[in-house]
């Protein structure tokens, strides 16, 4: 399956344009559980820190790994979601429930 249909089949129409690949999901799309299971425990971590805006440094501090392993989980993540950016995987983290949207910014979802 390509990456475009990985996107496709996971945002469905509700990205249009084609971008889902880059920007990822819209707060509020279903994430299935079957998307999240493809990814390992420690690729959840380092993503819960990505949508947190830790640094890899912070990030490989705080799970006693290297700089080089977080880049890999990242790395990891982008192919595995086919979402590139720090925004795109924060977008996801909170659509999947790795994370909860600071209500300061989110105030009402269905503006997203």
């Amino acid at each position: 399956m390509s990456r475009g249909q990985k996107a496709s089949n996971l945002f469905g129409s509700q990205m249009g344009h084609g971008f889902a690949s880059r920007t990822g999901p819209r707060i509020g799309c279903i994430v299935s559980e079957e998307e999240i299971g493809l990814l390992t425990t420690r690729e959840r971590e380092v993503l819960q820190f990505i949508a947190e805006g830790k640094a890899n440094k912070v990030t490989a501090s705080e799970l006693s790994i290297s700089c080089k392993t977080v880049e890999k989980h990242r790395a990891s993540l982008t192919e595995k979601l086919g979402i590139h950016g720090t925004a795109g995987l924060t977008h996801y983290a909170i659509a999947a429930g790795i994370v909860e949207c600071n209500p300061w910014i989110c105030r009402d979802q269905k503006d997203f």
